[in-house]
């Protein structure tokens, strides 16, 4: 389900399917199939994905979950992993498109498949693009660069080192940012060679994420191919299940990123208020509100009612102490907090609390 609140999500934008064994020599193992994709993503309880094969989109896989997917199911955002010749070196990047659907997966791929006729590559294991040449390709596409952020640009070479280095990443803004084509240009190709530093991968608000980069989905959540036995240590975004989540984990990695070490530590055992269902009233109609497990902001105009539910909730949450100024039948409130199986008339969240209205 795709919650009204933003939570905890675990994500993985960095997964393969067996189309890269046309544009990489013996770059998938097993079998792919995008019933085995869905079942290990549910298991695995990854809310956000993307298949990014090497310079090629798998067109018929996208279709085929587009086509039997619901909005409970994880969600699967359009993406491709494209060999980027920057300014000294080639990169390594993903290409994570705010799009969702088949007839986008189509087009997109005809366009990428085009453009490497246009310049003609005929060995589709040859295939480089620049960021000039993306910017013209998806000039007005919104995506992110998600580029490695190791100073290698083989993910294989940078097995042979530190795999965790190797698959850790960096979000880049989305290309929708700029239009001009040559400072967007200048952009990227500051923001690939920024991630080379070490002061740049030591920042602390940095967008860094692992992804699994798994290139056999029989063995998922391996990473790479599974022949080491080495198992994906997720990554978590806070949101709900959208292109937007990326975007707001990128303004604000420090609180809307996580390591699983990072999701483990946090405090489950605190008590809040999940519901309020509201009966017709003279001065309310009949609604129910969901609430975050975490921070929540009362938006509204003049008059809206924020201080009327903000009152609601002072009356229903026992031992507070609050100003009865509203003419309310609080008996058409019932309040449920993350403790409780069903609706109360009051709940206790903590002895101390201390209501301001």
């Amino acid at each position: 389900m795709n919650k009204k609140y933003s939570d905890w999500l675990r994500i993985d934008l960095h997964i393969h399917t067996d189309k890269s064994r046309e544009t990489k020599e013996d770059d998938y193992k097993g079998i792919f199939s995008v019933t085995t994709l869905k079942q290990k993503m549910i298991e695995n309880n990854v809310g956000i994905f993307s298949l990014t094969d090497h310079n090629i989109i798998n067109k018929d896989a996208y279709s085929e979950y587009y086509d039997s997917c619901t909005e409970d199911d994880p969600l699967l955002l359009l993406g491709v992993e494209l060999d980027i010749q920057g300014t000294s070196k080639v990169y390594h990047s993903l290409l994570i498109f705010n799009y969702k659907s088949k007839e986008s997966a189509i087009e997109i791929g005809d366009r990428l498949e085009a453009k490497y006729v246009q310049k003609g590559i005929t060995n589709k294991k040859q295939r480089v693009l620049t960021i000039d040449e993306i910017i013209e390709l998806f000039p007005e596409d919104d995506f992110f660069f998600i580029p490695h952020a190791g100073n290698t640009k083989s993910i294989v070479d940078g097995h042979r080192v530190d795999i965790q280095d190797a698959q850790k990443m960096v979000l880049l803004m989305q290309s929708a940012f700029e239009k001009v084509p040559e400072k967007a240009r200048q952009k990227y190709n500051e923001g690939f060679d920024t991630v080379l530093f070490e002061a740049f991968r030591n920042k602390d608000d940095i967008a860094y994420i692992e992804f699994s980069d798994n290139h056999n989905i029989g063995r998922y959540p391996c990473t790479h191919k599974g022949d080491d036995g080495s198992q994906h240590c997720f990554y978590y975004i806070k949101g709900n299940k959208s292109y937007e989540t990326l975007r707001l984990a990128f303004i604000d990695p420090k609180s809307r990123i996580k390591s699983q070490e990072e999701y483990n530590q946090i405090d489950r055992t605190l008590q809040t208020i999940n519901n309020l269902k509201i009966e017709e009233d003279i001065l309310v109609h009949e609604n129910e509100l969901f609430f975050s497990p975490h921070l929540n902001v009362i938006i509204g105009g003049r008059s809206s009612g924020k201080s009327l539910l903000m009152h609601v909730l002072g009356e229903k949450i026992e031992q507070t102490n609050i100003d009865d100024k509203y003419q309310v039948d609080l008996n058409k409130f019932t309040i449920k907090s993350s403790l409780d199986i069903g609706y109360k008339n009051h709940i206790s969240v903590i002895s101390n609390l201390i209501y301001i209205n």
